[in-house]
């Protein structure tokens, strides 16, 4: 059996990486690290410059130039946290030409994640919500706190991990 990893096989998992942590912390905290937005972002640089064919900057750029700024306008209506926001663009960074189909999958993963925590939320309500204990709940599961978005965007951004352009 051949050890050695491919770029197709690494670049995923350097894109996918940020993504899970970012869904866990935003999860938890209702927050996403600026240090994982950067890492996310810087990544793409020597990703786009190992890649095996060449890279249209302008497509890369120009797609988190847009989501960037469509995300800044729900960010100043209330619809989406900063981290959210920078989350998004550099997740575009990397899908650059394919970022309408993450776009896509971010909304309809955002459908179920928020369909799944509302659901949850009830059934912790129907089960006493926590006051057996007399522990609080985690924020998460506190019925009328948002969700949180990160999660949306990191399913939509997983579900393309596989078919980023960088690879070919």
């Amino acid at each position: 059996m051949n050890a050695t990893l491919t770029l197709s096989q690494v670049l995923p998992a350097i894109f996918a990486a940020p993504l899970i942590v970012a869904a866990i912390w935003d999860g938890m905290k209702y927050r996403i690290p600026n240090l994982l937005t950067v890492l996310l972002a810087a990544s793409f640089v020597p990703a786009a410059l190992l890649a095996p064919q060449p890279v249209d900057w302008a497509w890369h750029l120009g797609a988190a130039a847009l989501v960037f700024g469509g995300g800044a306008a729900c960010f100043a209506m209330g619809w989406l946290g900063g981290g959210d926001v920078k989350l998004a663009a550099a997740v575009a960074l990397w899908l650059g030409p394919l970022t309408p189909v993450f776009l896509l999958a971010m909304a309809v993963a955002g459908g179920v994640v928020a369909l799944v925590v509302l659901g949850v939320r009830r059934l912790v309500a129907r089960l006493g919500g926590g006051r057996s204990t007399g522990a609080p709940l985690p924020r998460l599961l506190t019925a009328g706190e948002g969700v949180p978005y990160g999660l949306a965007i990191a399913a939509g951004g997983l579900v393309m991990a596989w078919r980023l352009p960088l690879v070919g």
